[in-house]
């Protein structure tokens, strides 16, 4: 695929815009160019990602994509790509250049079902590292091509995995099984249970292992209530200083001294 890159003309860059944003943007697509030409993909893609957050363009959207087909994500660079043939921004010769592209990139793409059953409560799906909202769940959805984790998590904690090899063109389905989210009830016997586990270990942990932690505890306990004790016998000292040497209260009715011009707060 011979690459094109696209130049940024001057009148894509509004007057109004604020200067620091414009002049990074234009920075930052210059980098992108750079990096496209020396064939540093990844660069190239993070500099237009970046250039069109701050501006977007039909042609920093053009190059981004590029920069993605390169690196095989081809579901972001179709969007990218379709978004420049629809706005009507877009020069003649860009959208010339631009059907083909997204032909070459739609062609790539591969198809997922990911299939949920049981509990669906609360539940979260991701195919790599994007989330997948529950209504492209049991149907087939663009995915990029390769070997893929998808994952179902509850409360941030993965309760199913799966992983599929999606080609081309073609068609892959996984199913997470899904278990029943715990109840109240069985989340305390769970509590309960490792608790019980844990005392049964050091029940079991002979006496001469168990001598050095209990010394370590006795220590700490003894550290901690010195700590404690030299802190109240500071706090009594300086309640009676403040006491004895305290000012005599204000006439009622005086205003409380003002912030003194150029302090920070």
């Amino acid at each position: 695929m011979a690459t094109l890159l696209v130049a940024l003309a001057s009148g894509a860059w509004p007057a109004r815009a604020q200067v620091d944003a414009t002049a990074a943007a234009r920075a930052l697509f210059a980098e992108g160019v750079d990096a496209a030409t020396a064939e540093d993909w990844s660069t190239a893609e993070d500099r237009f990602a970046r250039a069109l957050a701050l501006r977007w363009a039909p042609p920093i959207a053009y190059n981004l994509a590029q920069a993605q087909i390169r690196r095989g994500r081809y579901v972001a660079a179709t969007e990218n790509l379709r978004a420049v043939l629809r706005s009507e921004d877009t020069e003649p010769d860009l959208l010339e250049a631009a059907a083909p592209l997204l032909a070459e990139a739609e062609s790539q793409l591969g198809r997922l079902v990911v299939h949920v059953r049981g509990d669906r409560e609360g539940l979260t799906v991701r195919v790599g590292a994007e989330e997948v909202p529950e209504a492209m769940w049991d149907v087939a959805i663009p995915v990029d091509p390769g070997a893929l984790e998808v994952v179902a998590l509850r409360d941030g904690n993965a309760t199913a995995r799966a992983e599929a090899r999606v080609a081309p063109r073609e068609r892959a389905e996984v199913i997470l099984e899904i278990p029943e989210a715990p109840t109240a009830e069985a989340a305390a016997r769970a509590a309960l249970a490792a608790e019980e586990r844990q005392l049964t270990r050091a029940a079991a942990t002979p006496p001469r292992e168990r001598a050095p932690a209990d010394a370590r505890r006795r220590r700490r306990r003894i550290i901690v209530g010195s700590a404690i004790a030299v802190v109240a016998v500071a706090a009594i000292g300086t309640v009676l200083a403040l006491t004895l040497g305290a000012d005599p209260a204000p006439p009622a009715g005086d205003l409380a001294p003002g912030a003194l011009p150029g302090s920070v707060f």
